[in-house]
C-alpha cells in the first residue's frame, strides 16, 4: 500500500494496446475509427467508467476506468483514447504518443489534493474536475508547469521532490521575494524567519531551499528532516499556485 500522498496519486503508465475499426473507405482511404489503450496505476476507487472530451481534432472521446471496478483496493486502471477516421494504425500510435503524457500530467495534477489512505474513493466533484481539466484548452506554459509538478511527485526522494517544487515557483517568479509573496498569498500562516544572508524575512520553504543550496551553519540532517516534515504542505501550496494560474 502506498505510504505518502504523492505515491497514492502517482500515475504510472505502462504498455499500450491499439486497434483500428471497420473497413477502409476506398474514396477517402480512411478507416472509420480507432483507439489506443494505456494501462496505468492510480490508487483511486470508482465503479463507473469516466468519459472525457478533449480539445483535439482527431480525438472523439477518452475513457478512464478501473480494470476491476469491484476491487476497491486495486490500483489497476486503463485510459482509452478513441479516434475518429484514421489513415492507419500508425496514426493511432503517433497521436496517442503525442498526447498521452499531457493527459497523465493533467490527471495527476487534478487528483493531487484528493489523496486519502489506501485507494481513495473518487467523489463526483473529483470526477467532474477531471472531466473539466481534460476538456480545457491550456497554454504551453501551464502544460509545462503541471508536467513539472507530475515529475516532482513521481520521485521517492523527498529532497529532489522539494527542489523541483521550489524550481517551479522560482522559474515562474524569478526571485525569492516574489516566490515568498506567492506562498504567503496562498498560505498566510506559513512560518517565516530572518535570513542570515541579507537580514530579510523569508518563508520556511525558501530558508530550507537556501540551506540545501548554500553553505550554512545548520545540520544537513536537520534540514532534511524539516523538509520531510513540511513536504506535504509545500506540495499543496505549489498545487494551489499552479491551479490559480490556469487559463
Amino acid at each position: 500500500m502506498p505510504n505518502s500522498a504523492s505515491q497514492r496519486t502517482r500515475i504510472k503508465p505502462r504498455a499500450a494496446e491499439r486497434e483500428r475499426w471497420g473497413n477502409m473507405n476506398n474514396e477517402t482511404n480512411l478507416y472509420p475509427a480507432g483507439h489506443i489503450r494505456y494501462s496505468f496505476e492510480m490508487y483511486a476507487a470508482y465503479e463507473q467508467a469516466i468519459s472525457c472530451n478533449l480539445v483535439h481534432p482527431a480525438v472523439r472521446e477518452i475513457i478512464l476506468e478501473k480494470v476491476n471496478p469491484s476491487d476497491i483496493f486495486s490500483p489497476e486502471w486503463q485510459m482509452t483514447i478513441h479516434f475518429g477516421p484514421i489513415h492507419s494504425i500508425e496514426d493511432v500510435d503517433e497521436t496517442g504518443d503525442a498526447i498521452k503524457d499531457e493527459l497523465f500530467d493533467m490527471l495527476s495534477f487534478t487528483l493531487n489534493t484528493s489523496a486519502k489512505v489506501g485507494c481513495f474513493p473518487l467523489s463526483e466533484d473529483s470526477v467532474k474536475q477531471v472531466q473539466n481539466t481534460l476538456s480545457r484548452t491550456s497554454d504551453p506554459r501551464y502544460k509545462a508547469l503541471i508536467g513539472l509538478f507530475r515529475h516532482a511527485i513521481s520521485t521517492d526522494e523527498p529532497i529532489v521532490q522539494f527542489l523541483i517544487l521550489y524550481l517551479i515557483l522560482y522559474d515562474t517568479y524569478r526571485n525569492q521575494h516574489k516566490v515568498d509573496k506567492q506562498i504567503l498569498s496562498h498560505a498566510p500562516t506559513t512560518p517565516q524567519s530572518v535570513s542570515p544572508h541579507d537580514g530579510k524575512t523569508e518563508t520556511i520553504y525558501t530558508r530550507l531551499r537556501n540551506e540545501l543550496t548554500h553553505r550554512t551553519a545548520g545540520s544537513p540532517e536537520t534540514t532534511r528532516k524539516e523538509i520531510m516534515n513540511n513536504l506535504d504542505s509545500f506540495r499543496t501550496i505549489v498545487h494551489r499556485i499552479i491551479e490559480s494560474s490556469a487559463p
